[in-house]
Formats: structure tokens, sequence, C-alpha cells
């Protein structure tokens, strides 16, 4: 359970007050308890009582997120399944291990991730057969499955928020930076992480929206979520989803202003009302 969510737990208790809604909170406010005439929802973590519980786990597992999205003709960043044989049997390895070395052996890097991680926890590149193994390993202490993927060259990483097919708001993860010796800018963090040290900033550009919206709507209908956040990327190759998370977290991006607040405040009132409307 996450114990720094403030920002969060005040968006919400805000907004129950304000909706004249009965608020309880469970297990240090992780869990909150919503009820308004006659009906109760509940919020757990991030995830609001929109998703199913089967799209919530689509959402999490980033190796399915890639096939349904790849299926469904959606562009996404390529990850592959690789579990740990002793908890997971019965599933093809090979492939992607094979995959994964010859990436490595066109002299580029691979990212192994925990499968369900968040946060930017748990993600690492290697350049070596040796590393990767290592990193495997260490992933294994703590999940059943690792996704394998090239490491792209992203030139910018967005978020767009939506709520039932619609965008709700669309960042640009600027991440922290300084000016070195020489007068460049030099990134501290390869990750856009921004509960690692990346700022959110709105995208208000309509060229730019006009490119991201297409993306973030179909990955949505392909994944049959209602509410989320869709990471896309810009690289070389063009623009894909990272990935998709069915818990909204507004935490960084909602303390860096009072305009930010409020405008988290807004979107997750529009998701619970939503889930009030919902027989």
């Amino acid at each position: 359970m996450a114990s720094n969510r403030k920002n969060f737990t005040k968006l919400i208790r805000t907004i129950a007050e304000e909706e004249g809604m009965q608020i309880t909170g469970f297990s240090g406010d992780w869990a909150f308890r919503l009820e308004k005439d006659g009906k109760v929802r509940f919020t757990v973590g991030y995830h609001f009582p929109l998703n199913l519980s089967s799209v919530k786990e689509l959402c999490q597992d980033k190796c399915l997120t890639y096939e349904v999205l790849t299926a469904a003709g959606v562009p996404a960043a390529e990850h592959l399944f690789f579990p740990n044989p002793v908890s997971v049997a019965g599933i093809d390895r090979d492939s992607a291990w094979n995959r994964a070395l010859s990436i490595l052996d066109a002299g580029k890097e691979v990212v192994v991730k925990n499968n369900y991680g968040t946060g930017g926890n748990q993600v690492y590149r290697v350049k070596t057969e040796e590393e990767l193994k290592e990193i495997v390993d260490l992933i294994y202490q703590r999940s059943y499955a690792a996704s394998l993927s090239p490491f792209y060259e992203i030139r910018e990483e967005y978020r767009v928020v939506m709520l039932d097919g619609e965008p709700q708001l669309t960042i640009r993860k600027e991440r922290e930076s300084r000016i070195n010796e020489k007068g460049e800018k030099e990134y501290l963090n390869w990750k856009h992480n921004l509960g690692q040290g990346a700022t959110g900033i709105v995208v208000e550009d309509p060229e730019m929206l006009e490119k991201l919206y297409p993306i973030a709507k179909a990955a949505v209908k392909a994944l049959g979520v209602r509410f989320c956040s869709a990471d896309i990327i810009d690289t070389p190759e063009g623009l894909m989803i990272l990935e998709v998370n069915a818990g909204v977290m507004l935490e960084h991006f909602s303390g860096q202003s009072e305009a930010c607040f409020n405008k988290a405040k807004e979107i997750y009132r529009a998701a619970i009302l939503a889930s009030f409307q919902t027989p």
C-alpha cells in the first residue's frame, strides 16, 4: 500500500464533500467507500469503479497489452513475455530470448522490465547477454515474469488521460535536467516517469493533439478500458503506445500547481460521477 498519497487523498475527499457523498477511508486511505443516493462505490489505490477486473489485469500485463494492441493494428512498443519457468510452465520462452539476443548482437540495448511493474520501477537497460541473464534473475525474485523490449530512442513521451473514449488531459513528460560544464542540457534520468523526477507539461498544441488522440482512442477501444492513462512515445519509428494504465495516477501532476490540482480534481470528479451513473 502506498503511504505518500496526500494529493490523491485530498482530491477524493474534496470531491466527496463537494458532491454531498459520504466517504470512508480504509487502510490508511488506500481505499475509499463513497455513498450517495443509496449507491455505494469504491476506489482502491488509483483504480476507480469503471473498468472490468479483466480489463485491469489486461492493462497491468505489459506483454499482453502489446499483443492485444498489435492484433488490433494499434502501434505499440514491443514487449515480449519471458516468464520464470519455475512459476509458469508450458510457455515458449525461446522466441523471446532469441529476439533479445538478436537485438544485442546488432549492437543495440534491450530493456528488461517486471511485466507487472509500475512507476518505472524494476526497469533496466542491458547491453550484453550476461547482463540480460543477471537482470532477468533479479526480476524473478519479485515477479513471475519479465518483459523484454528493444530500447527505443524516445524523443518525447506523452500521457493522455482517457474517460469513456474521450481525452481529458494530455501532458508531455519533461525529464529532470541540468546544464553541464559545456553549457549543454543534460538529463538526469533516461526514464520519463513523473514519480522519478519528470514534470508533466500540459500539451495544448492542436497539431500535436491531433496526432496523439487517434492513437489513444484506438488503444482504449482495443482494450475495452473506460478510464485510463495511455502513455505514447515519439520515436524515429513513429508514435506508439508504450503502456496503458488502468489505474489513473495524477498524484505528482496535481502537486505541481494549483491549476494542476484543479485539473486533476475535474478528471477524478468526472470518473466518480460516471461510476454512479452505471447500474
